[in-house]
């Protein structure tokens, strides 16, 4: 296990928590600091941890869900390949979406060309997002990327094609049971309630998740989060539009 991030969010709890780097020391008989250089370093012997996480009544799994995500940043390179090329960022969005599988996305875009396709992935891979091994496609950007504000500010989806949906759905013009997003499903009317009854289940399991981060975080590390589940016949394609 990378210990770098396991730390960070330890010390995270720590502040939270108003536990100092004296608590510890008295706790494990070490120098205040001696503490503070285990906190900050590479690795930390098992039983020292422990017995951190046993003085804040913690488990290891705790600590863990908070730990920071190795999300890789864009580079200025990449930045300004999307910027110019705003079709090639949607068809890496898209080429997320159906798993890294080029022929799931040539489906959903029927019109779009084998050949375009391949000028995409060609061009994806000279700005290293992606790579090519022995026929099949890999995420160099698989656990995550952050970009600059002006960046996030260019590719914000627009919610228009959203709203368009939701009125049409308010005039009753929305045509079966399907729910989609991010996800495509067609469903039978049984399968379409469970589908409603998991994610009721899911949102449950995230408010509890969120009483619980309200005690590991500094109230600075939050993001307030807002969901909103809707039955809206909306695709990748629309959203992300390649073609």
């Amino acid at each position: 296990m990378n210990y770098t991030p396991l730390s960070e969010g330890l010390r995270n709890i720590l502040k939270t928590r108003n536990v100092t780097y004296k608590d510890i020391a008295a706790k494990l008989e070490m120098s205040e600091s001696g503490v503070k250089k285990m906190l900050t370093a590479n690795d930390i012997s098992y039983n020292k941890l422990n017995a951190i996480l046993e003085m804040l009544d913690l488990k290891i799994d705790d600590v863990v869900s908070i730990a920071p995500k190795p999300y890789k940043k864009l580079t200025e390179e990449q930045e300004r390949f999307f910027e110019k090329n705003p079709k090639h960022f949607n068809f890496f969005i898209q080429l997320h979406h159906h798993k890294m599988k080029a022929e799931r996305l040539k489906k959903a875009n029927n019109k779009l060309s084998k050949e375009k396709i391949t000028k995409f992935l060609e061009d994806l891979e000279r700005i290293n997002v992606l790579k090519t091994i022995d026929g099949d496609i890999h995420s160099l950007l698989e656990e995550g990327f952050q970009a600059s504000e002006k960046f996030n500010e260019r590719f914000r989806v627009q919610y228009d094609v959203l709203i368009k949906s939701l009125v049409g759905i308010k005039n009753g013009e929305w045509k079966s049971w399907m729910f989609e997003g991010l996800g495509t499903f067609s469903l039978s009317q049984k399968s379409a309630l469970e589908l409603r009854n998991e994610m009721q289940a899911l949102l449950d399991e995230f408010s509890a998740r969120s009483e619980r981060e309200k005690k590991l975080h500094d109230p600075k590390e939050l993001v307030n989060t807002g969901t909103l589940f809707l039955n809206v016949p909306l695709k990748i394609q629309d959203l992300f539009p390649v073609i």
